[in-house]
């Protein structure tokens, strides 16, 4: 095999964790090679996608801290500041206060006297009834809320269009120097201490290989139990050039109960909504231990059917008929599975799998990792160097087998459904 085919680290997946370390290895010179089965941005890719939100509200100091510098990058580094949008994020408190939300209104309250704690500036307005809300954000004046409620309008937060992002932060490593392979040539079939094996049957060594292939890591190696393949449900409306223009200064809405939901992309007119009254689970044989069953991702690429559940329908219509009824009676469209790499405790996994020498897994976002595109792969490359501070290093480190809890805390409690048993919408 040629020099040429011999790198210091070989990048597994290309997403965000992929690219970012990518780009924070090249810039210290190290060679590196990054392999995908698509371009980017991929189709298996979350951040394939019109928008994620950029937000710095968490209950836990490590995770604002690396929003804090993170958001900075997003408002003022011209790689990432083109892609960004700083539009407001309202956040809606569960309406039902009951035991199914109350990991939710924790970290809620936790997050906000964590801003104040920490002395940290965001322009933040606590709204307590409909009517409020409607004086303070126009688009909301036909909100149909209960008489009280608990909001918070932060606008210092915002989005970035993720696809585009990824797009940005790729053509940056090729300017660095980084090489891709994509297609059969990229496509990983086999990792092995030094070695890559792909599709094509091309080898890539490297003295290091990371893999970042988010939900779907677990096709890869073996994660222990540390991971589950959580899909979330996602639906777009079709705004009219004049809907859209109405919509156009619309801030984030989020809802950990209702749903969540973003002003029209400016090119489409597009207006994406994630659902969550419920979230799927695609449960097989662990294909490294028999006894064992694993969720994993089942793309929308293969299973063209896999859009949302009819039960969701309803659901939609009741959000939107509270927020914005004029949009609740159109058709939904462009319906899929967005595929999160959850852990038990929505920290992040980044480690040397303890079985290999050399290899190392970066996943485990839990739906909030698209923000630190700018900055996470700064940690991942200190990880790979053996440089990562000591606390940091404890909370993403290799918990083989670990207790799974109902559910994730930031989230409502709600309804896991296996793919296999959905009954889909039909656009």
């Amino acid at each position: 095999m040629s020099s040429s085919d011999t790198y210091d680290v070989v990048i597994v997946g290309c997403g965000v964790f992929g690219l970012s370390t990518a780009i924070h290895l090249a810039k210290k010179g190290v060679k590196v090679v990054a392999l995908d089965a698509f371009p980017v941005p991929s189709p298996l890719s979350a951040a394939d996608d019109y928008n994620k939100i950029i937000r710095i509200e968490y209950p836990d100091p490590l995770y604002m801290k690396l929003a804090v510098d993170a958001l900075a990058k997003w408002e003022t580094d011209p790689l990432y500041s083109k892609n960004f949008y700083k539009v407001g994020r309202l956040t809606l408190s569960p309406l039902q206060q009951d035991d199914e939300s109350i990991g939710r209104l924790n970290y809620e309250k936790k997050s906000l006297e964590n801003i104040e704690k920490f002395g940290i500036k965001q322009n933040i307005i606590k709204i307590n009834n409909p009517d409020d809300l409607s004086n303070l954000i126009p688009e909301f004046k036909s909100n149909a809320l209960p008489d009280t409620i608990s909001a918070a309008y932060n606008k210092n937060a915002g989005f970035a269009h993720s696809a585009n992002s990824l797009r940005s932060a790729y053509e940056e490593a090729v300017r660095l120097g980084v090489t891709f392979r994509t297609g059969k040539s990229g496509h990983v079939i086999k990792v092995d201490d030094g070695e890559v094996l792909c599709e094509s049957g091309d080898l890539y060594y490297g003295s290091k290989v990371l893999i970042s292939m988010g939900a779907a890591t677990g096709n890869l190696i073996d994660l222990q139990g540390q991971i589950k393949a959580t899909g979330i449900f996602v639906t777009h409306i079709q705004l009219t050039e004049e809907e859209s223009e109405k919509y156009r200064n619309l801030p984030i809405f989020f809802s950990a109960e209702l749903g969540y939901f973003f002003p029209p992309d400016k090119e489409t007119n597009i207006f994406k909504f994630v659902l969550t009254s419920c979230d799927a689970r695609n449960t097989i044989t662990n294909p490294f231990n028999p006894e064992e069953s694993i969720s994993l991702p089942r793309y929308k690429t293969q299973f063209e059917g896999d859009t949302i559940p009819q039960e969701t329908i309803e659901d939609a219509k009741k959000t939107l008929n509270l927020l914005l009824p004029e949009l609740a009676d159109k058709p939904l469209t462009d319906c899929k599975v967005c595929w999160l790499s959850d852990t038990t405790d929505s920290h992040f996994l980044i480690d040397k799998v303890p079985f290999f020498g050399n290899v190392y897994v970066a996943c485990g976002d839990s739906g909030h990792g698209f923000k630190f595109l700018p900055n996470i792969g700064k940690y991942i490359s200190q990880v790979l160097d053996g440089t990562i501070d000591a606390d940091i290093k404890k909370s993403w480190s290799w918990k083989r087998y670990p207790t799974w809890k109902r559910g994730v805390s930031s989230r409502v409690t709600r309804p896991n459904h296996e793919m296999k048993d959905i009954n889909w919408y039909i656009e």
